[in-house]
């Protein structure tokens, strides 16, 4: 009795003696943080009046830049030490619903901004084996600084749930655009595929796979280009020995493949869309766009996006993915027998050029295009992959307003769930260990000498105003 008396009073020491390290390490970085941004402060502070004193200003003009630019740091150190919660942000509309949680459009109160909040139950993620996943998708879009990827502003946590506030991109997901148009032409479809394919090199380049590459995760924003998201089930490169990796389909890893409702290629054709997007395309997701190594456990490197364009690729221009089938099961081994499945439609024109493409995509991994070979292709003969971005879109989504959300679905019926999830108690505590190192921000600030610059360019407004 005395032994187990003694080690309890000393794993209590021990805990208290954790929490003491834990709290002096706290107070020691949070006194060094604030220490180094003071003095970053006054080293911006002084760059920007030695770059005021170049402009041919006059002292009242200089005291209102000057006033502007202290006004701009003030509200950026106010940002960089406030606790984000859920209630910082108004409620639009839930705009999109996923196996782990929702997508809401909603407004920062602050600032009044709109941004795409993404709300993740956690007591699910950890039950489902996705906690190492959900905590990859916040790393990849906090290193993701291009525009071919939904930018990430800021995430952060509550006892219940993890929060992704992103760029809301207003032109829905190339899925809904299927839907209502069946098919593509090929002038759209070389367009958005060019799109894609800078979108998953860029990816690439920051070594990450994205292992779920679908219509539903392409975006189309304002002026109708490309932007990737949903990264969950992403993978970064160099966790992958020899450029290599086995995907494992069991629940806790591949566990968006739930639905087992599909149709024929006949009846995918032919079905109303309000069927069509519940029966096979719902958000939970489906199996079509997979490639036959990571199904195979022999494992696979970041050519698996290649093929997945590809059936992106075949849908857009025939109205269906190849390898869709009655059961998931059917749909498996037809990606294992590509060879046999991979048969275009008699009655849809696609030229040469496509078919070509398609099926140096949906090939074997060894012999599948790398990205310069796919921009050389005689497919994207005239595409100009170094302004592609800046060109006027074939297809500019019709927007009414900056919180037009038209080209989503409606889901009303899950606001009130949203509301209570969001503010109920959870007893069981899982924000400790599970999602440690989560919250993020993006502040990005301006230079100096372009603050100026804009202050400059626009000072008859800033007068109006």
């Amino acid at each position: 009795m005395q032994r187990k008396s003694e080690q309890s009073n000393n794993q209590k020491n021990d805990t208290k003696t954790n929490k003491v390290e834990h709290a002096k390490g706290y107070i020691e970085n949070f006194f060094k943080d604030l220490n180094d941004s003071t003095k970053q402060r006054m080293i911006r502070i002084g760059e920007f009046d030695s770059q005021i004193q170049k402009e041919k200003l006059s002292k009242k003009e200089q005291k209102k830049l000057r006033n502007a630019f202290l006004q701009l740091e003030n509200k950026y150190n106010r940002m960089r030490i406030k606790k984000l919660t859920v209630k910082d942000f108004q409620l639009i509309k839930v705009i999109g619903k996923g196996a782990f949680g929702l997508v809401c459009l909603v407004r920062e109160k602050d600032t009044n901004e709109i941004f795409a909040m993404k709300m993740l139950n956690k007591k699910t993620m950890i039950e489902q084996g996705q906690a190492v996943h959900v905590k990859t998708e916040r790393d990849f879009l906090a290193t993701a600084n291009v525009p071919w990827v939904v930018a990430l502003y800021y995430s952060f946590q509550d006892e219940n749930n993890l929060y992704l506030i992103m760029e809301y991109v207003p032109g829905g997901d190339m899925m809904t655009l299927l839907i209502n148009k069946n098919i593509l032409s090929e002038e759209l479809t070389r367009f958005f595929v060019a799109e894609t394919v800078l979108a998953v090199e860029a990816m690439h380049k920051l070594a990450y796979i994205h292992r779920d590459l679908k219509p539903d995760n392409l975006l189309i924003d304002a002026s109708g280009h490309i932007k990737l998201t949903d990264f969950g089930l992403s993978k970064e490169l160099k966790n992958i020995d020899n450029t290599m990796d086995t995907l494992k389909t069991k629940k806790d890893e591949y566990s968006i493949l739930e639905t087992d409702k599909f149709r024929s290629q006949i009846e995918l054709r032919n079905a109303s869309v309000k069927a069509r997007r519940q029966l096979v395309f719902s958000t939970v997701g489906t199996p079509d766009y997979i490639a036959p190594e990571v199904f195979s456990k022999t494992g696979y490197n970041d050519s698996c996006d290649w093929w997945s364009l590809g059936v992106i690729m075949f849908e857009m221009l025939c109205g269906y993915p190849p390898f869709s089938a009655k059961s998931r099961r059917e749909t498996f081994l037809k990606i294992q027998n590509w060879k046999k499945y991979l048969v275009f439609p008699s009655d849809v024109l696609v030229s040469r050029e496509a078919k070509d493409l398609i099926y140096k995509l949906c090939c074997e991994p060894e012999n599948r295009l790398t990205p310069e070979q796919i921009k050389k292709h005689p497919f994207f003969k005239g595409v100009d992959w170094e302004n592609i971005r800046q060109q006027t879109s074939p297809y500019i989504p019709q927007l009414s307003s900056a919180i037009d959300t038209s080209h989503f679905d409606s889901f009303e019926d899950q606001i009130d769930l949203l509301l209570n999830d969001s503010q109920k108690a959870n007893d069981d505590k899982l924000d400790i260990v599970q999602f440690k190192g989560y919250t993020y921000k993006r502040l990005e600030k301006k230079k100096p000498e372009q603050f100026i610059q804009d202050w400059i360019k626009n000072f008859k407004d800033l007068e109006d105003k």
